[in-house]
């Protein structure tokens, strides 16, 4: 019998939902205007820059960057955004991924 055991570095729907849920209400919505307004503002962008301009507008934190995952998503799935294909290295030292998805305006 062979077992396998899941990779610890890819997100599980489970974990992507617990992440949303013990997020800060405040920053969720805050982190939203964020990707709107990366969207707009830039022809390209990662969740770099909605980090950036969440820590210069909003002073906002929460316990569980991952929430960050599902603010994404429902901007793509709302239209918003859409994914470019590329991906780029994370200029954010607390950032583990070795690519983020480079997004745009949908």
């Amino acid at each position: 019998m062979t077992v396998t055991q899941p990779d610890l570095f890819t997100p599980t729907e489970d974990g992507i939902r617990r992440a949303e849920e013990n997020a800060n209400e405040a920053w969720k919505h805050a982190a939203e205007v964020s990707v709107r307004w990366c969207a707009h503002m830039h022809v390209d962008f990662t969740t770099d820059e909605v980090w950036r301009r969440l820590a210069e507008h909003y002073f906002l934190t929460t316990h569980e960057p991952a929430a960050m995952g599902p603010v994404i998503q429902r901007a793509a799935r709302a239209g918003t955004i859409r994914k470019t294909g590329a991906y780029r290295a994370s200029k954010r030292d607390e950032c583990h991924r070795d690519n983020l998805t480079v997004w745009t305006r949908a």
